[in-house]
């Protein structure tokens, strides 16, 4: 019976936090400066925002919030194997064409325990149910995408 509760309860946080995190990027990837400014606020922040909205309350309040990170990737040169450059630092880190990266990190370690979420590192998994141990339970990583490049 716990085993059955328990299971339901990873599948449910997994896919809770994988679909806020996917709504974040797809939204986030549209946002403009224009948009972000007539909002009073910026892109980094619109996202974490849309991610918190849409985690039916598993990351709610300014724990929660603090918990979703953006990050921005400069993509290497054309025809080059060279790794993206994080450019998360930097003003114009969102600038268009760049890659976000939107990630939920952190959670309480019974949570991550529980549903089994992690990471192979270098993007090449995106968040997983189960898994030999190469990940880090403690992250879960559900959404890149290019951001939009400016009209």
């Amino acid at each position: 019976m716990f085993v059955l509760a328990d299971s339901a309860w990873a599948i449910f946080v997994k896919s809770t936090l994988e679909y806020a995190v996917r709504a974040g990027v797809r939204q986030g990837i549209t946002i403009t400066g224009t948009q972000a400014t007539a909002a009073n606020s910026n892109q980094t922040a619109m996202v974490k925002s849309i991610v918190q909205q849409n985690a039916l309350g598993l990351l709610s309040g300014a724990t929660g919030l603090a918990k979703i990170k953006v990050n921005y990737f400069l993509p290497p040169a054309a025809n080059s194997n060279a790794a993206m450059t994080d450019v998360s630092t930097q003003a114009d880190g969102n600038a268009g064409l760049n890659v976000m990266q939107v990630s939920v990190q952190k959670l309480h370690p019974a949570v991550a325990r529980t549903a089994h979420i992690h990471l192979e590192d270098g993007g090449r998994r995106l968040g997983g149910i189960g898994g030999g141990g190469r990940g880090r339970p403690d992250r879960t990583r559900a959404g890149f995408a290019a951001i939009g490049a400016a009209p």
